[in-house]
């Protein structure tokens, strides 16, 4: 029950003290105060305070008052990012998103124009797709929360609407497909690039060894970091892709996939590392770091190391090996992913007879 107290300030003002307190199994479970400049005001804030705590999961909800959007997901990324595993660029992206200004909204109070603006300030420093993807981190720890917290205070549906907005006004967009793939000039100049810097003491990471292993193998860089001695049959020249990208799987998602002869050249002529299985135990951001160096001091505009893949794909179409054969070098789900890596040049379609059945009278 609410009951308030005659208190006088210094000055010999007479102030009314409303404080309520809940319990429950004989302990106080919630106690909020207030001041008032009478006994009336008081008495009728803390009759209207008792009704609206008595509401189902009103004294829940109150536990989150202080919560922010910025809490929510700096809790989701301690909580999950060693159970889910989180790739450098997710983790980067989260790191950066909780330090935003927009996200420092109380949950209690958050609506749709609150994420609108969310991604309005992300899309200053990021692209249409990127921001969609962060959008759906964001809705995802939220989600979680849900799921962890009891009666956490959001509706779900304020993503929904403010993901209407932002296509509808183009601030967020599914990814662009590239088609990018580097040029024999460029590829002579990384080559030259990387044989020349080979020879000095502080280039530890073989990249000249690497870009062209991702080339002859079409694997991601991820993958060509986790390939084991242990894993390659020399027989079959078949090695194991760890953790193979998968819409669903996204851990512990094996698979066997076969070198061609280029690649598992270039992996037999690698020192092993007593302390080390993998084939190449460097870590990612480094070989991306001098990957990224290296066009930028070539002058090689918009190549990226995952563009390597999309030539290694279409170098297989290009020897002639059908879709189902290239799956087994690269381990795309389907034709349809495929197609997308198969960027044939128009220059490089050889011509063909035409059937000696078809009639042509396109001669005169």
């Amino acid at each position: 029950m609410a009951s308030s107290r005659k208190r006088v300030t210094k000055s010999g003002e007479v102030r009314w003290y409303r404080e309520i307190r809940i319990k429950r199994d004989g302990k106080i479970i919630y106690r909020e105060g207030k001041t008032w400049p009478s006994k009336r005001l008081a008495d009728e804030w803390g009759k209207r305070r008792e009704l609206e705590l008595a509401q189902p999961g009103a004294l829940e909800r109150m536990r989150h008052s202080g919560t922010t959007l910025s809490d929510v997901l700096s809790w989701y990324y301690d909580e999950y990012k060693d159970i889910a595993r989180f790739g450098r660029s997710k983790s980067y992206r989260l790191r950066a998103m909780m330090q935003m200004e927009e996200l420092r909204v109380p949950i209690l109070s958050l609506n749709s124009s609150h994420l609108v603006e969310f991604v309005r300030a992300r899309r200053r420093h990021a692209g249409p797709s990127t921001v969609r993807s962060d959008l759906a981190y964001l809705k995802n720890a939220v989600k979680l929360a849900r799921g962890h917290f009891e009666d956490f205070p959001v509706d779900m549906r304020v993503f929904d609407d403010a993901g209407a907005v932002c296509w509808k006004n183009k601030l967020i967009a599914m990814s662009a497909r590239r088609d990018r793939r580097p040029t024999d000039d460029e590829l002579r100049m990384l080559t030259d690039y990387f044989r020349n810097r080979a020879m000095k003491p502080k280039m530890v990471i073989p990249m000249y060894d690497i870009i062209w292993f991702a080339i002859h193998s079409a694997r991601r860089l991820s993958e060509i970091l986790e390939i084991r001695w242990a894993d390659n049959d020399s027989e079959t020249l078949t090695g194991l892709a760890r953790d193979v990208k998968h819409p669903t799987k996204k851990h512990g998602n094996h698979r066997k996939f076969k070198y061609t002869r280029e690649a598992w050249d270039i992996v037999s002529r690698q020192e092993r590392n007593p302390d080390d299985d993998r084939i190449f135990p460097y870590k990612a951001n480094a070989v991306s770091r001098r990957f990224c160096l290296a066009c930028r001091e070539l002058g090689i505009n918009d190549l990226r190391f995952h563009d390597l893949r999309h030539e290694a794909t279409s170098r297989l179409f290009e020897r002639g090996y059908d879709i189902v054969q290239v799956q087994q070098f690269t381990l795309h789900e389907s034709w349809r992913e495929l197609q997308r890596y198969t960027n044939l040049r128009p220059a490089d379609v050889p011509l063909l007879p035409a059937a000696p059945h078809h009639l042509d009278f396109s001669n005169g």
